[in-house]
């Protein structure tokens, strides 16, 4: 399985009006201070947001909708990189299954050009099927 999800952070700003103004939904929204939802007592020490993308069984389904993503908010974020704030995009990967016992993502050049264009920079995070 394949759980995208993208990050926009900062300080000094006001995510509920990018949600508003990019139309953007489901989105989670914090700000600096507040509790972190699985944080043991911890605080967020940027004002951010974040969304999610359909999750894809396996990176050749995921890809498109990744592409897709990255045009489609093209304005959302040009206007995050103008304002000194980051983004994000944050891939996990399911391993140990049958299916995707060690999946290989390939990160093309059209995808690392469209992310460097929209100034996004990327993570993966691999989690295990099972916690046996």
């Amino acid at each position: 399985m394949i759980f995208s999800l993208v990050r926009i952070t900062g300080q000094g700003w006001q995510p509920n009006e990018f949600v508003t103004r990019f139309k953007l939904e489901n989105c989670t929204v914090w700000h600096q201070g507040d509790t972190l939802k699985f944080g043991k007592g911890r605080t967020h020490t940027t004002t951010g947001f974040a969304f999610s993308l359909p999750d894809a069984e396996s990176w050749a389904t995921g890809l498109p909708l990744v592409m897709s993503m990255l045009r489609e908010n093209h304005e959302l974020f040009q206007t995050v990189a103008a304002m000194g704030l980051k983004a994000e995009l944050s891939i996990g990967v399911t391993v140990g299954e049958k299916a995707s016992f060690a999946p290989s993502l390939d990160f093309s050049l059209e995808l690392i050009s469209e992310l460097h264009d929209a100034k996004v920079a990327m993570e993966i995070n691999s989690y295990p099927t099972s916690d046996e």
